[in-house]
C-alpha cells in the first residue's frame, strides 16, 4: 500500500510540477510581453492623447498632442517638414510654429485632407499638436491616422 501511495504521489507530483512550470513559463511570457508592450508605448503622447471626432457622412476630425523632449522648436519643424515631404505630402506652408500640409483624396485629385502641425515651445522640449480632417464620404483608417501621427512626433524627436 505505501508503493502504491508512493506512484500516486509521485504521479501528482510530477502532473503539478509540469502544470507549474508551465504557468511559470506562461506568467514569465506574459510579463515580458507587458514589459516590451509597455517600453514600445511608453511616452507615446501620440496614441494615448489621440481623439477623433465626427463620420464619414459629415467628414472627421482627428487630433493628437505630445511632447517632445529635448528639442527646439526649429529642429523639430525642419525634421517633420523632411518626414512629410519624404512620405509624399504636399506642404503648402512652413511657418517659425507651424506646418500647413495636405494629401490628394485617392479617388478624387481635386479634394484635399488638410493636416496642421503646430509646434510650441514648452520647457526642455516642444509641444506638437496635429490635426487631420477629411471631407464627407471621405473614409480613413483611424489606426492609420495614430500611426501618421506618431511617425510625426518620432521624427521631430529624431528617433
Amino acid at each position: 500500500m505505501l508503493i502504491k501511495f508512493n506512484v500516486q504521489f509521485a504521479r501528482f507530483l510530477t502532473t503539478f510540477l509540469k502544470e507549474f512550470k508551465m504557468k511559470k513559463i506562461h506568467f514569465v511570457a506574459t510579463a515580458m510581453l507587458l514589459a516590451i508592450t509597455q517600453s514600445a508605448f511608453a511616452g507615446q503622447g501620440c496614441k494615448d492623447n489621440f481623439d477623433d471626432m465626427g463620420d464619414e457622412d459629415v467628414g472627421r476630425v482627428f487630433k493628437s498632442t505630445e511632447l517632445v523632449e529635448g528639442v527646439a522648436v526649429s529642429d523639430a519643424i525642419k525634421r517633420v517638414n523632411k518626414s512629410l515631404r519624404f512620405e509624399g505630402w504636399k506642404i503648402k506652408s512652413v511657418g517659425k510654429t507651424a506646418i500647413y500640409a495636405y494629401n490628394l483624396v485617392a479617388n478624387n485629385s481635386k479634394k484635399t485632407n488638410p493636416l496642421t502641425i503646430n509646434f510650441d515651445a514648452k520647457e526642455g522640449g516642444v509641444k506638437v499638436s496635429m490635426i487631420y480632417r477629411t471631407g464627407p464620404g471621405i473614409n480613413v483608417n483611424k489606426s492609420d491616422v495614430k500611426k501618421q501621427f506618431c511617425s510625426i512626433t518620432n521624427s521631430a524627436a529624431d528617433k
